[in-house]
């Protein structure tokens, strides 16, 4: 006979060993991942979705991986795609840790030739053209993808129809399943309706060298100058790319030939040289989106400035970025400096234009405050905002004109020092920008600031 203690122990020994054995299951049950199939055999080029099932007390996300994607790949929707011979194991597996795999076998001919019709292919723009390609003739999926590397300038289908889209060159491109590509170079070409020489119907001095230029139309022509000619060579001498010397007083005519066959012809008067040129101004310091009219000036035999004068000025900037010039007018387009130049009769000169970003205006959330002087042991942290912000000194200058009533840091940081009245807090910048914070300790709130 056990005795009662006895039995109590034992029945504690039986109670603690059902609590260890069924812990587990309380505290949550094992996940669980399954795919809807083990093996699957296919061919190259076939397709089909994996599914799983997973039991989980939550949702979760999960990811497929190929062990061998040049077999089989998979993409995150679970779509697997047979790519050539072999063997791959799917694996699918939850952010918890669950996981299945499934083993995808691939039978077939791969792709092991892919050879396009042609290297190149020369189009012009609104043209559509066909390319295609050759693979081994056993391939199960001889089909490929194509693309274009540039669709500004070529286009290309599902069926390799390309179409010119505009002029440049770009590269098509084959891609067969099993890694294979081949690719043709595009080239689109625009044809020139008309050309123009420009600039045009010039008045030079003797001793210019000025390079003209041809304007077409439309503009994304592809045509180019092939031939220059003057038929006065004792005036104007012409270079093959088409820079024109005037060597003597008279009139010629400048005909340019291009290579698609279009002409265009312009008058070039020839008088002679002055006896000096300039600019109005050497240096400048605008400030940037600043416009200023640069004049040329043509110099003659007795030192002044000669009016009548009115020959081709050619303007250039060493730095457009910084300053850009059109017939004389400089825009000031970022901090920096350029050398704008000017060319007449043989002669050059220039101005130095430095471009400044200075800052226009300093804005504050508030520009002032009412505090009770038992209020006066807080600090204030001023945060000004400077237009534009890009200027290229955007620091900011504080001072007080009441430091009896409080004080500022260079860092923005007003302390008051217990006096009662107004404190005026100047915010200034090196360019000559401006703001005011002003500071009031007072007795007694005025009424519109005590409802607020």
């Amino acid at each position: 006979m056990k005795t009662a203690v006895e039995k109590l122990m034992i029945l504690a020994l039986l109670l603690g060993a059902g609590v260890m054995l069924f812990m587990p299951m309380r505290s949550g049950r094992e996940e669980v991942l399954t795919l809807n199939i083990e093996r699957c055999d296919m061919e190259i080029g076939q397709s089909f979705r994996l599914e799983y099932a997973l039991d989980s007390a939550q949702a979760q996300t999960v990811t497929y991986t190929s062990d061998h994607p040049n077999i089989a790949a998979v993409d995150q929707g679970g779509l697997v795609t047979a790519v050539s011979p072999g063997s791959a194991v799917i694996r699918v597996q939850a952010n918890g840790g669950a996981f299945d795999v499934a083993q995808i076998n691939v039978s077939g001919v791969a792709v092991t030739e892919l050879v396009m019709n042609t290297e190149t292919l020369e189009m012009e723009k609104g043209e559509v053209s066909g390319l295609s390609v050759r693979t081994n003739a056993n391939a199960t999926q001889p089909e490929v993808s194509w693309r274009s590397l540039n669709e500004n300038i070529a286009r290309v289908d599902a069926q390799g129809q390309v179409t010119a889209v505009g002029a440049g060159s770009t590269s098509v491109i084959a891609s067969s399943a099993s890694g294979l590509f081949a690719s043709a170079q595009v080239k689109v070409n625009v044809r020139a309706m008309a050309v123009q020489i420009t600039p045009e119907n010039l008045t030079v001095g003797v001793g210019t060298v000025l390079p003209l230029r041809v304007r077409f139309l439309p503009e994304d022509a592809t045509d180019t100058a092939a031939q220059w000619a003057a038929n006065a060579p004792d005036v104007v001498s012409m270079r093959p790319d088409g820079t024109l010397t005037a060597v003597g007083t008279g009139s010629a005519t400048v005909t340019v030939t291009t290579a698609q066959g279009l002409t265009a012809s312009t008058q070039v008067r020839v008088e002679p040289a002055t006896r000096d040129f300039r600019v109005n101004m050497t240096e400048l310091t605008l400030e940037r989106g600043e416009r200023y009219p640069l004049t040329a000036e043509f110099i003659d035999s007795e030192g002044k400035v000669d009016r009548s004068v009115d020959h081709h000025v050619e303007w250039a900037s060493s730095d457009p970025s910084v300053a850009e010039v059109q017939d004389g007018m400089i825009i000031a387009r970022a901090s920096g400096r350029a050398v704008v130049g000017a060319r007449a009769d043989g002669f050059l000169a220039e101005c130095v234009v430095r471009v400044r970003t200075t800052v226009s205006e300093i804005l504050l959330d508030e520009t002032q405050i009412y505090l009770l002087r038992d209020g006066t042991d807080q600090t204030i942290q001023l945060n000004p905002k400077v237009v534009p912000e890009d200027a290229d000194d955007t620091r900011i200058r504080y001072a007080s004109d009441n430091e009896l009533v409080a004080t500022v840091s260079q860092d923005g940081v007003v302390t008051l020092t217990g006096g009662y009245g107004t404190a005026l807090i100047s915010l200034t910048t090196s360019g000559g920008a401006r703001a005011e914070y002003a500071v009031h300790v007072v007795m007694e709130l005025p009424q519109e600031v005590a409802e607020e």
